[in-house]
């Protein structure tokens, strides 16, 4: 187990350089907040890259179906997005073969 210390001093270095990149050259055009997310096993030499959030992260579904007493309902539903195009951050996920 990762005591909150060890994260903070894990973390502290990419997370350094990504937000002093981006305060002193500002974000790209159309970009207002920046979402940073770090693997378990990050280093402080961890490659970054730079990705756009995947429009969806679940395949839904709408299944029409009644309660014990008939009455209809919808239940949403849907499994995990594997992989999307390049340049997203699931796409960068799949990449690296995560389990």
């Amino acid at each position: 187990m990762l005591s909150w210390t060890g994260f903070l001093i894990s973390t502290i270095d990419p997370v350094g350089r990504i937000a002093k990149h981006a305060l002193k050259n500002g974000f790209p055009d159309g970009v207002d907040v920046l979402n940073i997310n770090i693997l378990r096993n990050a280093s402080f030499n961890a490659e970054i890259e730079i990705t756009g959030l995947s429009r969806k992260i679940l395949k839904t579904s709408v299944e029409k179906l009644h309660d014990p007493l008939g009455r209809p309902y919808c239940r949403i539903n849907g499994d995990l997005v594997q992989d999307d195009k390049p340049g997203t951050d699931v796409h960068a996920l799949h990449e690296l073969k995560l389990e």
